[in-house]
């Protein structure tokens, strides 16, 4: 018996519609919330202080609603969540200068960086990022 398959044609209006939809915007705002708890909990904390305004860097994380236009060929809109920190010493605890290690090297926290791993963004264990961070906790247990 002979099958003669019939030509795939991607209905692209479709797809487009469907990436700006509220199905995809309500999964990415789940995943997103799922990330910012992560965040919360591993992110450092200040030490108390007496002063109302205070916020620690973990209490200021917020969910961003992104609409990303540049992406595929040509080029389609898509919904998505943005992760981020509105502290004014955001940049400083992630990438290093207020946490020093004992060889003189600043290293941040990377709790974004931390957060994309636990969300499975990539294959954390083989980033080298990753690999170096590891490598330096054995040495330090040692």
């Amino acid at each position: 018996m002979r099958v003669r398959f019939k030509g795939f044609q991607l209905n692209k209006p479709e797809i487009a519609r469907m990436a700006v939809g509220p199905e995809v915007h309500r999964v990415c705002r789940q995943v997103g919330q799922s990330g910012k708890r992560f965040a919360e909990r591993i992110a450092p904390r200040s030490a108390e202080t007496k002063d109302k305004d205070h916020e620690h860097y973990a209490d200021q994380f917020v969910l961003i609603d992104v609409l990303v236009t540049d992406i595929g060929d040509p080029p389609m809109a898509r919904r998505g969540v943005h992760l981020a920190n509105l502290s004014p010493k955001a940049k400083l605890i992630e990438v290093g200068a207020t946490h020093r290690a004992g060889d003189g090297e600043a290293r941040g926290f990377l709790v974004l960086h931390r957060t994309a791993e636990h969300l499975g963004s990539f294959d954390g264990r083989r980033h080298p990022r990753s690999i170096a961070r590891r490598a330096a906790r054995r040495r330090r247990s040692r």
